[in-house]
């Protein structure tokens, strides 16, 4: 049994929400899928796993508590800091693997100036920039993700601030990017009128969010493991892209493009223990071909 399955075991007791709830949501989904697309040989097993998902559901792995108590983010962070870079790029999680191609395709078109990299963490993309020979500054909220990103690059100007109030000056930069921060925003609001005000006149930015379909259907989560074993997860909040057109108007922006990229079978079926899964061809089936980030570009007037 694994490290995060023995936590979800030990804290299931308690728990409203448990991995048979979310594996039935995932049959039930792979099943609609299944009907539409007229697959109809996958459907009977899709009726048989469900079945025996009932039929185990006070036992493990069914019964493993699914949901853990929720983290302050400067909490979150600074507890995964320390884990949050995996050991190669191969091994990032599936909504890493989705958003970072097309962000780097983007940042490769930003204009020439200076970038802000707002909500920076360790500096993913930050050295991405630096390596292609850019003017970049840094800004976190967590000190502790600002000093991984320190060890990497020790020359660049890391500062702690928020997304709301961001520590630089009105129109210094010429670009903004900002990767997978807004979702931990109740109001997105605010941080969009800040990236506007930080920008020049005709500047860019690019900011990068899970998918809705990820944070308010599937419900992903991070889940963070502190010293002593105990579990939580950092809040995510479901922003629409509706919600976003209507900020970024707001803020003087025009909307260049919105791409949503899809999960493929292999990130569908992905998994912290990176081992292959009874319901794997569920998870396929509800998954693939599902939107998992949302990327957009803008441009400030």
């Amino acid at each position: 049994m694994s490290y995060f399955e023995r936590e979800r075991e030990r804290m299931a007791e308690n728990s409203q929400y448990r991995q048979g709830d979310y594996l039935l949501g995932i049959e039930g989904l792979a099943l609609l899928r299944g009907g539409t697309r007229k697959h109809f040989d996958s459907l009977e097993r899709r009726r048989s796993e469900i079945q025996q998902i009932i039929s185990g559901f006070e036992q493990p792995p069914y019964s493993i508590r699914r949901d853990f108590p929720e983290a302050a983010i400067d909490t979150g962070y600074t507890i995964w800091a320390d884990t949050y870079d995996p050991p190669s790029e191969d091994d990032h999680d599936p909504i890493i693997q989705l958003e970072q191609p097309v962000m780097r395709a983007l940042m490769d078109g930003l204009p020439d100036g200076p970038v802000l990299d707002a909500g920076c963490g360790t500096g993913r993309h930050t050295a991405y920039l630096v390596e292609a020979g850019r003017e970049v500054v840094g800004v976190d909220p967590v000190e502790a993700m600002l000093d991984q990103a320190r060890k990497k690059l020790p020359s660049v100007d890391l500062r702690k601030g928020d997304l709301e109030s961001l520590p630089v000056e009105d129109g210094s930069f010429d670009s903004v990017i900002c990767g997978l921060a807004f979702s931990h925003l109740p109001e997105i609001g605010p941080a969009i009128a800040e990236l506007a005000r930080v920008l020049r006149p005709g500047g860019r930015a690019i900011i990068s969010a899970p998918h809705p379909f990820i944070t308010a259907v599937l419900g992903w989560r991070a889940p963070v493991i502190d010293a002593e074993g105990n579990g939580s997860e950092m809040p995510e909040y479901e922003h629409l892209h509706g919600e976003y057109i209507a900020e970024f108007v707001r803020a003087g922006f025009t909307v260049l493009q919105c791409i949503e990229p899809r999960l493929t079978p292999d990130q569908a079926k992905w998994s912290p223990e990176g081992k292959p899964g009874e319901e794997d061809e569920a998870l396929e089936q509800a998954l693939a071909g599902q939107p998992g980030v949302f990327v957009w570009e803008v441009a400030r007037s």
